[in-house]
């Protein structure tokens, strides 16, 4: 979500992240714990069936397994979401919204209009710069759609681990929800956390701006919440995080800070 920032002095900001409880990505994890494959710093479960590893699972194709399906993910999804639908332009509708809130709030006209054609630009810029790191990836070939064809299906290894992650992909199913609900407890933080404001009601932070120091070694930010059930930060340069939904960490404040400290060492690397 943009902040437009209509009453203020400061510029649009088009920086965003997201987080959410990512069953595919969850997926991931879970097999770790079923076969017991140890990847750190999904190193705490107990021995499993070894049913992935008999079959040439290795903690190195699990990684490339997980690198892969990220991509497809982010870069593969907005490349092919473009050559599908194309570009949708909704900035006459929000230009419209925006003077119509200026009327209401004794805005100069002039002034917000001048302030949208700058967000409008840097915006542009910004998803050019996406674009062409995803044609780069794929060139003119068509991403794998991994919500259609799901996670096994980006295994490039064994067949006969493919046909044991296809197996397990079913059985993950009837599990989800009770996974998801690791983080029951987290969805009703407010909204305000993840929106281009400098501080919440009461003058807090927050977790936007406490990120903001890290957002010049970071195009945008993806958080995947996983219930692994330890707690966990996974760092996946470019631009992803896998956090576990650690019983310890169950407030906000502790969740923000595992949230900016393991940014921080995502931006160190993507400098380096």
């Amino acid at each position: 979500m943009y902040n437009l920032n209509l009453t203020s002095d400061e510029e649009p900001q088009t920086w965003v992240f997201s987080h959410g409880y990512d069953f595919y990505i969850d997926f991931f994890v879970w097999v770790l714990e079923v076969d017991g494959l140890q990847v750190p710093p999904f190193d705490r479960h107990p021995e499993g069936d070894r049913s992935l590893r008999s079959h040439g699972m290795t903690p190195q194709s699990w990684q490339l397994w997980l690198t892969k399906t990220l991509q497809h993910l982010h870069y593969g999804r907005l490349l092919l979401n473009y050559r599908q639908i194309g570009r949708q332009n909704f900035q006459p509708r929000i230009k419209q919204f925006a003077l119509d809130a200026a009327k209401n709030n004794n805005l100069d006209p002039t002034v917000v209009e001048a302030k949208l054609e700058r967000h409008f630009a840097r915006q542009e810029e910004a998803q050019q710069k996406v674009l062409a790191a995803a044609r780069q990836i794929y060139g003119d070939a068509t991403p794998p759609d991994v919500q259609r064809d799901k996670p096994p299906s980006v295994w490039e290894g064994e067949p006969a681990v493919a046909e044991r992650l296809r197996e397990l992909w079913s059985e993950f199913q009837l599990i989800t929800q009770q996974r998801k609900s690791h983080w029951d407890w987290f969805v009703n933080r407010k909204s305000e956390d993840y929106e281009p404001k400098t501080r919440q009601e009461g003058g807090e932070r927050t977790l936007w701006a406490r990120l903001q120091p890290y957002h010049p070694n970071l195009s945008t930010l993806k958080i995947y919440l996983i219930a692994y059930p330890q707690s966990v930060e996974y760092l996946a340069p470019p631009i992803s995080l896998l956090l576990s939904a650690s019983p310890e960490s169950r407030t906000r404040q502790l969740f923000d800070e595992r949230v900016v400290q393991a940014t921080a060492r995502l931006a160190q690397i993507n400098q380096a």
